[in-house]
């Protein structure tokens, strides 16, 4: 393991030294050196994980392009800056387009969206291959092919603040996580867990957004017939009133390991502005129920 002794430059901010500095002196001390070709890993997440704490000591952050197959299993890691466009997977316009009334029109909804492309021709290729020619079955992973050479970019001397890649591969960042997600079931707000975390020594906070999809981001076992996430995610988009309580299961370590529905309730938010009106001093109770008689005909009860 490397020893402490690699500092992250001056320009980096105070509160973010300290949990740089941690992370990457716990890593090999190869790691923070420039990649060769030749260099051997146990698997592709190894390799992985080594071109990520190299660029983060560098000032920039890599992603993995693909470049393999079945046959032939490899990644070529790229700088997050590579190419000259964004991949626009939904097709948005160029532009956000309005009618004469100021109404959008187009898919695209927000004009200050993020390019950061410059056609940075930084890359690594990770290939599985064989240990020598005559016996083919033994293989390892191993940097096969580069271009350590930047265009068109910086290299940074806070990496934390301009890639949060980086940022949520910190022990520091996933622990915050955990805590936030216990703020965010037990419905407490976006402020107040702020607050409370911050008196814990994180040097590191969510952003509300973040804080807000702790809970909605989990990962979810689509071939299970039995989830609400659709009807949830259905509801959310289509902007009605939607709360879900459930019951969260953890490991030894904390790690959310599945969920239980308990309770979901959801109304339109016409529906919430006419019973404000109409039924204000008044109780309303609906009640309905299937399959109670042979036409499967559903009986509704309102009160």
């Amino acid at each position: 393991m490397a020893s402490s002794s690699w500092t992250a430059p001056e320009g980096c901010l105070d509160h973010h030294r300290g949990l740089i500095e941690r992370h990457v002196n716990s890593q090999p001390v190869g790691w923070l050196q420039e990649p060769t070709e030749g260099e051997v890993f146990g698997s592709r997440k190894e390799a992985e994980a080594r071109l990520q704490v190299y660029s983060l000591t560098q000032g920039f952050d890599v992603v993995n392009k693909g470049g393999g197959s079945a046959a032939r299993p490899g990644a070529v890691y790229k700088c997050v800056h590579h190419g000259l466009m964004t991949k626009n997977t939904r097709q948005l316009e160029e532009r956000v387009t309005r009618d004469s009334e100021g109404q959008i029109t187009s898919s695209r909804k927000r004009e200050s969206t993020a390019v950061r492309q410059t056609d940075c021709g930084w890359y690594v290729r990770v290939s599985y291959v064989s240990v020598n020619r005559q016996n083919n079955e033994i293989k390892e992973w191993r940097l096969t092919k580069m271009m350590l050479t930047h265009h068109g970019h910086e290299l940074i001397d806070n990496p934390l603040a301009a890639y949060l890649a980086h940022r949520k591969r910190l022990l520091e960042y996933q622990q915050l996580v955990v805590k936030a997600t216990a703020h965010r079931q037990a419905k407490v707000v976006y402020s107040n867990s702020r607050r409370i975390l911050e008196t814990e020594d994180f040097h590191l906070h969510l952003t509300s957004k973040e804080f807000y999809n702790t809970v909605r981001k989990q990962k979810v076992d689509w071939s299970d017939d039995r989830s609400i996430i659709g009807l949830v995610t259905e509801l959310q988009e289509n902007s009605w009133i939607c709360e879900v309580r459930t019951e969260l299961n953890e490991d030894d370590k904390g790690k959310i390991i599945n969920r239980r529905l308990i309770q979901v309730w959801f109304t339109h938010p016409k529906l919430m502005t006419v019973a404000r009106r109409f039924i204000s001093d008044f109780s309303l109770v609906i009640n309905r129920t299937f399959s109670i008689n042979r036409l499967r005909i559903p009986l509704l009860v309102a009160v």
